[in-house]
């Protein structure tokens, strides 16, 4: 992947592309994965300095910002991560991009599930749970259902706690089994296109063979033709040749 990242740096500098504030936050995040805050922060920072004047660039401009808050929730320095995510949160809402809300506020409830504000906490899981059902974000719905178990069993009410893990273990199951599905047509897939290719070097050796008898029965054919000829011409000459002496003879 860093390989791969480096070479997209190098490609996007070089052309002087916009793409570059993508490549930032994309080599950010591989630093966040990476447990490495510090460089991460520092890419993402990069990312934030290119005027976001496209479609594209707007949506990634309030992804960079939801991806500081990040860092930060992961460096436990939580005012932090609640300003960033909060400046995301305001950013998307005004350009309408309702999976990134949903991303927010699911984020902005879990920081304030760290901080023990447990209404907070509910109230943005409450209003992320219905973003990210328009958006579709079956991911983000299961995590705010994991999230919204543990908040209500710390409150001390079991019986919702038990209705959301239940919710959250349907979405797990549910999308494993999607994954399982998807992984087995992947193997399917290859298992069909490594016989055909089996198949074809299996033709490709027939072939081959059949060139090669083609080719040697050729050779067959020629020799025979030269040999009919040498022997024709061997005849001739000793017909030739037995005339001559006859001639000889009767001379």
């Amino acid at each position: 992947a860093e390989e791969h990242y480096d070479l997209a740096q190098e490609l996007a500098v070089s052309s002087g592309s916009n793409y570059l504030a993508t490549v930032y936050n994309s080599i950010g995040s591989f630093y966040w994965f990476k447990k490495d805050n510090k460089q991460a922060l520092a890419y993402y920072r990069k990312a934030l300095t290119f005027e976001p004047k496209t479609l594209g660039l707007k949506e990634r401009h309030g992804a960079i910002l939801n991806n500081i808050g990040n860092v930060f929730l992961s460096t436990n320095e939580l005012d932090s991560a609640v300003f960033y995510y909060q400046q995301s949160l305001r950013w998307n809402s005004d350009h309408s991009f309702i999976n990134l809300e949903a991303i927010n506020l699911k984020n902005l409830g879990n920081t304030a599930y760290q901080l023990k504000n447990y209404s907070l906490a509910l109230k943005y899981l409450g209003i992320a749970e219905k973003k990210a059902k328009e958006s579709g974000l079956v991911g983000t719905i299961m995590q705010i259902a994991e999230l919204q178990s543990q908040i209500y069993s710390e409150l001390g009410n079991f019986e919702r706690s038990h209705v959301k893990y239940k919710k959250f273990a349907d979405l797990r199951d549910s999308i494993n089994s999607k994954q399982r599905m998807n992984r087995i047509a992947e193997l399917e897939v290859n298992y069909k296109f490594q016989q055909i290719e089996k198949e074809r070097a299996i033709l490709n050796e027939q072939l081959a063979y059949k060139d090669l008898e083609i080719a040697k029965n050729r050779i067959y054919v020629l020799f025979s033709i030269f040999l009919v000829v040498v022997l024709g011409l061997s005849s001739l000459f000793i017909y030739l040749r037995y005339l001559s002496n006859k001639k000889t003879r009767l001379q």
